[in-house]
């Protein structure tokens, strides 16, 4: 389970998380799916948060975790099936100019998954 693995290494490399960190990719998991009993999307967020880092498009939509309007996934490519579970993380130094989440009718061809697209300010000094 890609949640699980994602947790296991943000647990181990979690010292290395300071200064300028970008994590992205296909967590497959969304909070819609943590229960009581399998929070770890939840300990995934805080070990993040701890470090300053967030999501930018949760940062930049101003939308909660379970919440997005933006799926970036059409399970079994049907567009009925849409979920929001790939992220891109990043440290809060990094300003993000603008995030776009790529369109179904574009990208379903390639793939059951769009992509987010996260432009940053210029502020490398």
């Amino acid at each position: 389970e890609y949640i699980g693995q994602a947790l296991s290494v943000l647990n181990y490399y979690k010292k290395m998380l300071n200064g300028r960190v970008i994590i992205t990719g296909d967590f497959n998991w969304n909070r819609i799916w943590n229960s009581k009993k399998d929070n770890r999307f939840d300990q995934m967020r805080q070990i993040l948060k701890d470090k300053s880092i967030q999501s930018c498009y949760h940062d930049f939509f101003k939308e909660d975790f379970g919440k997005e309007t933006k799926p970036t996934e059409f399970h079994t490519k049907k567009f009925e099936k849409q979920y929001h579970v790939d992220y891109c993380f990043a440290s809060s130094n990094f300003k993000i100019k603008n995030v776009v989440v790529g369109d179904f009718s574009d990208w379903i061809k390639s793939s059951d998954h769009v992509p987010i697209m996260i432009a940053f300010e210029d502020n490398l000094k």
